[in-house]
């Protein structure tokens, strides 16, 4: 009997010891780990931003034939007359003088255009090349040194997750250069109407919770390991909380700068349809007269995978066919009358 109420009692000790020595060790580890968490985040956020800041840099747009005037105090005579300049961000995606930026930051070819890099140099832009399909462009500015730094491009498989912290740099209201906002990427591969009456529409974005304004637009996305996700080129209007960025991935960036430097043209691959985005697939529409693949292709088949890689909202096929050359071959995979079909594929060109 004593035997049995003196085990019982070691037994109760027991657990009150193992239980207010787990209580504390939570509690010693938690009040250790959650300060340690937040500082070891704020030195990667200082960490990159401050290794990233000079591949970013500003795109100024000088306006000749608009001017503004300022009055003297006596406001009898003007003092003299200045062209405005609009200032936005590119990204350095190659040291030899070729950087990324938006579609509509250079969408008007009257204007005299200059880079200004991190360090203060000035470079005037020699030649411009434009994508509206994905609302890119890349502009060429003539070196005699190569520039110091480059971005770098997460790989095209590399999966980037919702709710993934992010930052973006960039030149806010045309005065703020080296701004840096810290965002989260909140969605995926949403898809943004430009037109409603002709169904344009861009399809792949990211979304993020930063609050934009027009002057956000073309902001390099960049992860905490310093990889370049995406270029920031939308807002809602909706909201001032709502941002949608444009997937970059390295092999995209590669194939148009190789294609960039051999032809001095900005050259895509052409398929010669049009098709409907869905969430698992891509829907052939129509098939223009002298498309490559009109022998191949036919109105209704559904586009599942190039290279066996799935197309979808999350894959957009543009995405995809653009980390291709015009004359390369892609294995296109479709559904036709309910069954699964992979053949080649030569893909066309169209010059932009």
């Amino acid at each position: 009997m004593h035997n049995k109420g003196f085990l019982r009692m070691l037994g109760v000790n027991i657990l009150v010891i193992l239980f207010f020595s787990s209580y504390f060790f939570w509690n010693k580890n938690y009040s250790q780990m959650a300060p340690g968490s937040a500082k070891s985040l704020e030195q990667q956020i200082i960490a990159w931003a401050s290794t990233t800041t000079d591949i970013v840099v500003q795109v100024v747009a000088e306006d000749t034939a608009a001017y503004y005037q300022e009055e003297s105090f006596d406001k009898d005579t003007l003092i003299e007359k200045q062209s405005i300049l609009k200032k936005w961000t590119g990204i350095i995606i190659s040291k030899k003088g070729y950087i990324i930026t938006n579609n509509h930051v250079v969408d008007n070819l009257n204007l005299k255009y200059t880079v200004i890099t991190d360090d203060g140099k000035s470079f005037p832009v020699k030649k411009i090349r434009k994508d509206d399909m994905i609302d890119i462009a890349i502009i060429f500015i003539e070196i005699e040194t190569p520039l110091l730094s480059e971005a770098k491009f997460i790989d095209l498989d590399e999966p980037v997750n919702v709710w993934q912290f992010v930052f973006a740099i960039g030149n806010p209201l045309s005065e703020y250069p080296n701004t840096v906002s810290f965002w989260i990427i909140s969605g995926k591969w949403r898809k943004l109407t430009i037109d409603s009456s002709t169904n344009s529409y861009y399809a792949g974005f990211y979304q993020t919770d930063a609050a934009l304004n027009p002057w956000n637009s073309w902001w390099p996305l960049i992860s905490l390991s310093g990889d370049v996700l995406g270029i920031v080129t939308a807002i809602s209007r909706g909201g001032n909380n709502i941002g949608f960025a444009i997937p970059l991935n390295y092999k995209f960036i590669t194939t148009t700068l190789e294609i960039l430097q051999q032809n001095n043209l900005l050259l895509r691959p052409y398929l010669g349809i049009s098709y409907t985005d869905t969430s698992t697939w891509a829907k052939i529409d129509t098939i223009f007269a002298g498309s490559p693949v009109q022998w191949q292709l036919l109105v209704g088949d559904i586009i599942i995978s190039l290279d066996k890689r799935k197309i979808s909202l999350i894959n957009p096929l543009l995405y995809y066919l653009y980390t291709y050359k015009p004359g390369e071959t892609v294995v296109f995979t479709i559904i036709r009358n309910n069954q699964t079909l992979s053949f080649p594929v030569v893909l066309g060109q169209k010059t932009l």
